[in-house]
């Protein structure tokens, strides 16, 4: 179980009409979020934590918890992948 997200400390990124591009220090690779992803990012480099960035995404989009559900789980997976974020 995923007590604490954070983001990693070799990431470094810009916002490009909105949307993050990443790029991880260590490997020269960069990744693009769209808006969603980046909305995600920028709340976790704030310290908020899934549950409040969960609630604010499926009131705002009124998308059902399932979906939020499997969308955050394949995010923070993919994320924690390239590199993108650290758990504890």
């Amino acid at each position: 179980m995923i007590k604490r997200t954070k983001i990693s400390e070799h990431i470094k990124y810009t916002l490009i009409d909105g949307e993050a591009v990443l790029l991880n220090i260590r490997t020269g690779k960069y990744l693009a979020l769209n808006s969603i992803a980046t909305y995600i990012f920028q709340q976790l480099e704030k310290g908020n934590d899934l549950a409040a960035i969960s609630n604010y995404i499926r009131e705002e989009y009124n998308v059902t918890e399932g979906q939020l559900q499997e969308d955050m789980d394949l995010f923070l997976k993919e994320a924690h992948d390239h590199g993108i974020l650290e758990f504890s």
